[in-house]
């Protein structure tokens, strides 16, 4: 199964109107060459690039490796949650990721370590879908297994802990009519489905 790690731009409109963009970008390290990072944008309402954030509307975030974006959401107080997949550099195997960042775009360093959390249930995990529930709980849904066979749904707290009072992080085995490219969490009447 060929499944790719990142998934095309995401976007989140804030309460203030202003938009959110993240999406997978280029990137260069100077030891192991190119990677893939994470860019995310904050426009104005009129369009323009909101010189408040990051540096010239834009931040980069990028952890050593290859870390790609699949989903975005706004937190009440305005912190960004980005998830998604992250292939450190000395291997090829593939973690969930969690990022939150700052409304003003610099990580949240109180979030995991140092503004992310990885996630290693198997050889493959491609973090897909991320909810916030409403009492500020981050439920990551997403794929895993060595042909990324399985679906997989974790939970974290509001400071990037793994929560081990939602079942176990093992993952259910996904069956024929299982979609593969976009397992999905939704909170919906106080359960999770994928």
């Amino acid at each position: 199964v060929n499944v790719d790690r990142g998934r095309g731009p995401q976007v989140a409109v804030q309460a203030d109107g202003k938009v959110l963009v993240a999406e997978s970008i280029p990137g260069f390290d100077f030891l192991t060459g190119h990677t893939t990072d994470i860019g995310l944008y904050r426009y104005n309402v009129d369009g323009q690039p909101d010189p408040s954030f990051g540096e010239g509307g834009m931040a980069t975030i990028n952890f050593g490796g290859n870390d790609y974006v699949s989903s975005l959401a706004i937190q009440q107080d305005g912190k960004i949650l980005l998830a998604g997949t992250t292939v450190p550099t000395t291997t090829t195997n593939s973690d969930f990721l969690v990022v939150r960042s700052n409304p003003d775009g610099s990580l949240d360093t109180a979030f995991g370590s140092d503004g992310h959390v990885t996630l290693d249930i198997d050889s493959n995990d491609v973090g897909r879908s991320l909810v916030l529930q409403e009492d500020g709980m981050i439920v990551l849904s997403g794929l895993t297994g060595p042909s990324y066979e399985r679906v997989a749904v974790a939970r974290f707290d509001q400071d990037g802990q793994l929560d081990l009072t939602f079942g176990s992080v093992r993952p259910t085995t996904c069956t024929a009519s299982c979609d593969l490219t976009m397992a999905r969490a939704n909170w919906t009447s106080g359960y999770i489905q994928a």
